[in-house]
């Protein structure tokens, strides 16, 4: 957390996740892949995956919305390395549900 917002009186970290998951709320315009049960069900699948079988982090507690995914993890393994895994085979399987090939999510 940069230190100038630790100086703002009124500042708490839980304010500042609500109201950016408040923004992505707000200001989604694109589609909402996630809320396709199938998509979402394969994502929520990958999630534990990534804990039970990779052993990439410890999974503390996760939720698929429509638009944007949340997870609280400590990670066994470079944020890096997890995120591509997930975001890469999670994308690929998205969109052969979708009939897509190469396509951002």
């Amino acid at each position: 957390m940069p230190e100038y917002w630790r100086r703002l009186p009124h500042f708490q970290p839980d304010h500042a996740f609500a109201a950016q998951d408040g923004a992505l709320h707000r200001h989604s315009r694109g589609p909402a892949w996630l809320g396709h049960p199938a998509i979402a069900g394969l994502v929520a699948r990958a999630i534990r995956i990534g804990d039970d079988e990779r052993r990439f982090y410890e999974l503390r507690a996760w939720v698929v919305m429509p638009n944007h995914v949340h997870l609280l993890v400590l990670p066994k393994v470079s944020v890096a390395v997890f995120m591509r895994w997930l975001k890469g085979s999670t994308a690929r399987a998205a969109n052969r549900i979708l009939g897509r090939t190469g396509q951002p999510i």
